[in-house]
């Protein structure tokens, strides 16, 4: 309930003091809405064991991907340090 109220009081103070993009909310709470209601209709065919194997396989490919990227700008930012890029 604390954080409730904080967290309450402190979007009120960011919506008055005009620092909240409203679109970007809008955005959001489309999104998260629509996200819901995807996962509960996946919820319903397929079981809770399936999709906590493709949910880790997605966060295993997530974290792959990010680690390539980081590593390739590693690799770059060396080659071009030694003036090869």
């Amino acid at each position: 309930m604390q954080i409730m109220l904080t967290a309450g009081y402190g979007g009120l103070t960011y919506f008055i003091m005009g620092n909240v993009h409203l679109v970007l909310v809008g955005g959001i709470l489309v999104g998260s809405i629509a996200g819901l209601r995807v996962g509960v209709w996946i919820n319903l065919y397929i079981g809770v064991s399936s999709i906590r194997y493709y949910l880790s396989w997605a966060m295993f490919s997530a974290v792959a991907i990010m680690l390539l990227k980081f590593l390739r700008q590693i690799v770059l930012d060396v080659n071009s340090a030694r003036g090869k890029g």
